[in-house]
């Protein structure tokens, strides 16, 4: 599509370059999440004393958002 600037509804109006940026941080967020689940398997979290799953994922979660 050809176009020079976007609008962006009721924000401010944004360049290409702009958006290659944005879209080079999404990129960045998710290759870094990505590395961090790599880095902590949820297998690692497993402890069969605290019962269901929900009382392991907070954990992980806690990991990969300390690492990413």
């Amino acid at each position: 599509m050809d176009w020079d600037f976007l609008p962006a509804d009721q924000g401010n109006i944004g360049s290409r370059a702009d958006v290659q940026f944005e879209l080079g941080y999404y990129q960045d967020i998710r290759d870094a999440v990505t590395q961090a689940f790599k880095a902590h398997p949820f297998s690692d979290f497993i402890d069969p004393s605290q019962g269901a799953h929900s009382a392991w994922f907070p954990a992980q979660l806690a990991a990969v958002a300390k690492e990413a």
